[in-house]
């Protein structure tokens, strides 16, 4: 090594002055010198010998620092994305709003459409009540038509009783006339044949009644 590690011409003035002569002492200083030099490391051999370590180092420096830069810019992405998730959110909580209104909206309208059930369950109610009204007087005009039938039917019934007795008498008025004037000359000769004969002509009447 070229690097001095101590003075040798000190050294040498300094054995001189201890008694050395001229010769021993520059011999021993110069010896002492270069022992030294070969043994001790100065700060150049120093850093002579970091120098790789410092290179490494360094690189192992900028390697970090290339990362540290990734992670800037994974962060950067990273707050990118967390915006745009804000973002979204933002907009969800706008849609969540939209649809609390329509449900809102809806739910008014539930009451509405709850409203009109019951107003039309109310108006089935007053038609079920008319119905009833309805089917109690069809139930009074049926007992008032079976009742006028009946009487209308007992009034036909005498009516035609009534006719067929007055088509009897007719009748028997019509026999009687004819056999009026026989009955005249039987009647001198024999009453009971006289009450035969009149008594014919009434037994047809006698039968339609009953058959009436």
């Amino acid at each position: 090594m070229n690097a001095t590690v101590i003075d040798t011409l000190r050294f040498a003035d300094s054995l001189k002055a201890a008694g050395f002569e001229v010769p021993q002492a520059e011999g021993l200083a110069r010896a002492l010198g270069a022992e030294l030099a070969e043994r001790m490391l100065t700060k150049g051999d120093l850093e002579d010998a970091l120098r790789p370590i410092n290179g490494k180092f360094e690189s192992i420096d900028a390697r970090f620092e290339s990362i540290d830069a990734k992670f800037k810019r994974m962060d950067a992405r990273f707050e990118g994305i967390d915006a745009r998730f804000d973002g979204i959110d933002a907009r969800l909580d706008a849609m969540d709003s939209k649809f609390d209104a329509m449900d809102s909206k809806f739910d008014a309208m539930d009451s509405k459409f709850d409203a009109m059930d019951s107003k039309f369950d109310a108006m089935d109610s007053k038609f079920d009540a008319m119905d009833s009204k309805f089917d109690a007087m069809d139930s009074k005009f049926d007992a008032k038509i079976d009742s006028v039938h009946r009487e209308l039917s007992g009034k036909f019934n005498t009516l035609v009783g009534v006719m067929a007795l007055g088509f009897t008498l007719l009748v028997g008025l019509g026999g009687y006339n004819a056999v009026s004037p026989r009955l005249a000359e039987t009647t001198r000769q024999a009453p009971e044949t006289h009450q035969e004969a009149t008594a014919l002509p009434v037994a047809p009447a006698s039968r339609l009644l009953a058959e009436v």
